[in-house]
């Protein structure tokens, strides 16, 4: 295993490398799987809309996909956030909204994710 670790990044930096020289580097390191794990560094900027970074994971995905074909990649979402006050832990009411939301409301960032596999 290789572990590339961008600690601290939105996950959103493949598409600003030189795609052949990435194409070449994993054409070297022929990875049997990507796992990516981002999106907790965004939690704490609050947003109705979050759809900036859907898109730019989405770009990210597709460049994946496409030097990589054969690769599969595994998207870990969010863990939940918390946060002290006074005597308690309290849970981050943003990432409880936008769960909920995700269980009740529209599938289309769901579905567009998919249609990759």
């Amino acid at each position: 295993m290789i572990n590339i670790p961008q600690r601290g990044s939105a996950g959103l930096e493949f598409t600003m490398v030189d795609k052949e020289n990435l194409r070449e580097i994993y054409g070297m390191l022929k990875p049997d799987l990507f796992i990516l794990q981002y999106g907790l560094n965004i939690v704490r900027n609050i947003r109705d809309d979050y759809s900036y970074y859907e898109n730019g994971l989405y770009r990210q995905l597709l460049l994946l996909k496409e030097i990589c074909p054969q690769t599969p990649v595994l998207v870990i979402s969010l863990t939940d956030m918390a946060f002290s006050e006074g005597d308690s832990i309290k849970i981050l009411s943003q990432y409880n909204k936008d769960q909920e939301r995700t269980e009740t409301g529209s599938n289309e960032g769901r579905d567009r994710f998919l249609g990759l596999l």
